[in-house]
């Protein structure tokens, strides 16, 4: 089986779907370190040009697992302010209502914890775009708290008896291959992404942005991004 796995980042980008679907079962990273000017709390979409929107968290909260993160206490204002934003631009779009919808659902609920609002948003874009691979939280798999990157990654997989794990060629800079084959597990290196969505005219901005634009079309633009960058 394929394993992949990834921090839960706010509305992400096309690829990060993409990889989800190529998997056999994903491994959503909310137990690691949550950090400053990632992009677990922002991501980019154009506007006039390409911007950043953000979910503003608490100061102090930067070092702490992903899933400890709490929303600095103007979270909402900024939400409602980047709902008005985006009804500026892309108000007339097939996908607006959806999209716009998801921001209405996460002020309903209210919460203050910034992977409970990353996590809906990416289960409705999931089932959104009907990819059905398996999600599993970190948090609720046994691991040893002295592992890191590699050694984490290879722990993730044996747990889940998964021989494959599928990573970005981002990674080839610091995952370590040899960890991996020592416990019977072989690293499955995507292809360029950013070549796969270029030729569906796609951007690495987040995924709302092909939503937008598309609407419920972009059902059947993920299934042929599939289908191109199938391993």
């Amino acid at each position: 089986m394929i394993l992949s796995a990834h921090q839960p980042n706010f509305i992400p980008w096309a690829g990060n779907f993409l990889k989800i679907a190529l998997s056999d079962i994903h491994i959503v990273l909310d137990d690691v370190e949550y950090s400053k000017n990632g992009w677990t709390n922002r991501n980019k979409i154009k506007l006039a040009s390409d911007s950043y929107i953000t979910l503003p968290v608490r100061k102090k909260d930067t070092g702490l697992p992903i899933r400890n993160v709490k929303l600095a206490a103007n979270y909402q204002q900024s939400i409602i302010k980047t709902r008005k934003t985006l009804k500026q631009f892309y108000g007339k779009t097939p996908g607006f209502i959806f999209v716009d919808n998801i921001f209405q659902e996460v002020l309903d609920i209210g919460g203050t914890s910034l992977f409970s609002i990353n996590y809906l948003i990416i289960t409705k874009l999931l089932d959104y775009l009907r990819i059905e691979t398996p999600i599993i939280l970190m948090s609720n798999i046994e691991l040893e708290n002295s592992l890191k990157s590699s050694n984490m990654l290879v722990d993730i997989c044996v747990k889940n008896n998964c021989s494959e794990y599928l990573s970005g060629l981002g990674a080839k800079d610091y995952l370590k291959e040899d960890k991996f084959k020592e416990s019977g597990i072989d690293i499955v290196w995507s292809k360029n992404t950013l070549i796969t969505l270029k030729k569906f005219g796609i951007s690495n901005n987040s995924i709302v942005e092909m939503i937008f634009m598309h609407g419920d079309e972009s059902i059947n633009i993920m299934s042929n991004l599939i289908k191109e960058a199938s391993l």
